[in-house]
């Protein structure tokens, strides 16, 4: 994947001018079900021959330029492929003088001869497949479910219904197929090494009348590569008719149903023909994609574009693993871990880099590092993580703000928290990991990320049991190669889209959340007057912007109110009626962002702990300051119910927690400007 992306970036004009081409062949076919419809309903069946010609003539020209577009877009397409394949080639000869003798002779000459004929011929129909397929797949089918959803919703959920099942069965068809094809190629190999050895020993094999002795070894060579892609041909044979019967099914129940609103006037008889084609175009593609697609490598997805995760990346690689990202893709190779010390400089820019502390002791048997960094938040004994590891046998220093742990050997213990703290069970959850016999963590935090670890420790090969209750049971493990793992929903985010569009008034509807995980910051925006309906994996929140003030807002462990999403709260609260209470019960100097908020024209009283805000009538724009992460957040939440232009200076503290946050907002209709 990588050489592959280079190759793109090296080529990009010609990728470009691919992708563009193909994309224009894709917009002239969405083009003709909709003329065809127009045709059929205001043409023939109207009686009208002039809208018959005009159509009919625009539905020619669409045709013409869609075809000149496709051909110049598939030539460009296979040119991308063949220069692919031209320096595929290149770089195996280069390759092939470089490697050492050793290596030369486990490979083989077969195999090499093998590689650098049929397979780059392979890999370069298969690229040029994709450009000209699996690209222009989903921007097809997504428009076309669009289409049809615009003409009737009804016959787009028949779509989905029948797209869904189709590629059920082809995936199920390509797993099965996978092990075959490696199975062909080993085949293959060893014909080519058979042919080889008859063509360059052709006059040994004369001079001691071996002929018939070659002739059974190549036919056996060549009956089990037959036997095994006759095989893999029966399984693909199976694809033709079922694409064919779902397709004819599909167009059976399209044509009952369009009947059927068309009988009751829901429906014109040219639109059915249009749904029939979109139909006929979203399937076609669907299996087209399908059949060139293969399994990815093992990553973890999901990850969001922070600068804290690109902190944490920068102390991955330098304790030695191979990180590489793509997108919202992330793959570690922790195999070459080489140190145990985090620089001081790295620790510094991130607030959990502590974690790495029970990580790194479970690993290396040793762990260097400093303090960690973030937000000044008060402040952040990490008493409770040495602890927890100090139970499970560790031996630890301190030093002037640095650390020093050494545990040539873990032992299995019972840990009871004075706190459920989320860091400190984390922390002995990752050492317990290397250690021997059973640990049970008790009184441990049991927020929704413990969970999250407890998923991938298991996917690992843990044994833990116990993530959401009070008590956590670990027992080590042998460590698995390779996982895959998705990362959970991030609810603080899911509650700063909720609290803003509760201060500014509006409708949002997110999708792809887990709202059980937030639904203490749920039922206080309930309290202030929002409409709120929670369904599946979704929150929709309708706000009118004329708030009231919920009950006291208390923050503490998980299940109670996170105190992360307690300044977002506020921020809503500031024009709330009557009075808002706040009490924080985690960090000591939470309430500092609130100085911020005061210069928008809020009333707020801190006292200690306790944050009282008045609701005012009306806010006014200021420069502010972000003093930490989600207090950025909040004064962003207060900006949006204000009046005038509020600037926030510091910003680099939101972006450690939320990825295109600006660009979310201004989705939603809210006026930011991002300043170099």
């Amino acid at each position: 994947m990588n050489y592959l992306k280079k190759f793109l970036m090296r080529h990009k004009g010609k990728t470009a001018l691919a992708v563009l081409l193909l994309l224009g062949q894709v917009i002239g076919t969405l083009f003709i079900p909709a003329l065809v419809a127009d045709i059929v309903d205001h043409g023939i069946l109207q009686g009208d021959m002039n809208a018959v010609l005009r159509i009919g003539g625009w539905m020619l020209a669409v045709t013409i330029l869609s075809t000149g577009v496709a051909a110049w877009g598939s030539w460009a397409a296979s040119d991308l492929a063949s220069l692919f394949g031209f320096e595929m080639r290149s770089m195996l000869l280069q390759k092939s003088q470089d490697i050492s003798l050793q290596q030369f002779d486990s490979v083989g000459i077969s195999s090499m001869i093998t590689r650098t004929t049929s397979d780059i011929i392979t890999l370069q129909r298969t690229m040029g497949m994709v450009l000209q397929m699996v690209v222009p797949a989903p921007i097809l089918v997504v428009a076309s479910i669009v289409m049809t959803a615009m003409v009737s919703p009804v016959m787009a959920v028949i779509q989905l219904v029948f797209m869904v099942v189709l590629l059920v069965l082809t995936a199920i068809i390509l797993r099965k197929s996978n092990a075959l094809s490696r199975s062909i190629q080993t085949r293959l190999d060893r014909i080519n090494q058979v042919v080889r050895e008859a063509v360059t020993g052709v006059r040994v094999i004369r001079a001691f009348g071996n002929e018939r002795y070659e002739e059974e070894r190549s036919g056996a060579a060549y009956e089990d590569y037959a036997g095994n892609m006759i095989r893999l041909n029966r399984l693909f044979a199976v694809i033709t008719p079922v694409v064919w019967l779902l397709m004819g099914a599909l167009m059976a129940v399209i044509l009952g149903v369009g009947g059927a609103l068309s009988l009751n006037g829901g429906m014109a008889v040219g639109q059915i023909t249009a749904v029939a084609e979109y139909s006929t175009l979203t399937m076609a593609y669907l299996i087209m994609a399908a059949s060139v697609l293969a399994p990815c490598e093992t990553e973890l997805l999901n990850v969001p574009s922070l600068r804290d995760v690109d902190a944490t990346i920068r102390i991955l690689r330098g304790l030695g693993c191979e990180v590489a990202r793509e997108g919202d893709a992330v793959n570690i190779d922790s195999s070459g871990l080489c140190r145990a010390e985090i620089p001081h400089g790295l620790m510094r820019e991130l607030r959990s880099s502590v974690i790495f502390l029970g990580a790194l002791l479970a690993r290396c048997g040793e762990a260097r590092l400093s303090m960690p960094g973030g937000c000044e938040l008060g402040p952040r004994p990490i008493d409770l993580h040495l602890m927890a590891l100090r139970a499970l046998g560790a031996e630890i220093e301190e030093s002037g703000g640095d650390l020093v742990c050494r545990a040539p050997r873990l032992r299995g213990a019972s840990i009871a928290l004075p706190m459920p703290s989320v860091g400190a069970t984390e922390n002995a959850m990752l050492a317990a990991c290397a250690a021997e016999g059973e640990t049970v963590i008790m009184n441990a935090a049991r927020e929704p990320e413990i969970e999250e670890l407890q998923s991938f420790l298991r996917l690992l090969g843990a044994e833990v049991s116990g993530a959401g209750t009070p008590t956590v049971c670990i027992r080590g493990f042998a460590p698995a190669k390779r996982v895959g793992h998705r990362i959970m929903p991030d609810r603080i985010v899911s509650s700063t889209l909720l609290c803003a569009v509760a201060a500014a008034g509006g409708d949002i509807e997110l999708r792809g959340t887990e709202p059980e995980r937030f639904s203490t910051v749920l039922h206080s925006l309930s309290e202030c007057g929002c409409d709120i309906m929670v369904g599946g994996r979704g929150v929709r929140l309708r706000s009118e912007g004329n708030l009231k003030a919920p009950s006291p807002v208390i923050t503490g462990p998980y299940p109670a109110f996170p105190t992360d999403a307690q300044p977002l709260m506020l921020a809503a609260c500031l024009k709330a009626r009557g009075t808002s209470v706040f009490v924080e019960n985690v960090f000591q100097n939470r309430f500092r962002y609130t100085e911020e908020l005061m210069r928008l024209g809020a009333r707020i009283h801190t006292e200690g702990r306790v944050a009282v805000v008045t609701g005012v009538t009306e806010l006014h724009g200021a420069p502010t300051v972000a003093t930490d992460l989600r207090g950025g957040a909040a004064l962003i939440i207060a900006g949006l119910s204000a009046e005038g232009v509020t600037e926030i200076l510091d910003s680099g503290h939101i972006e450690r927690g939320y990825e295109d946050l600006d660009s979310r907002l201004r989705e939603l209709g809210a006026e930011i400007e991002r300043s170099a």
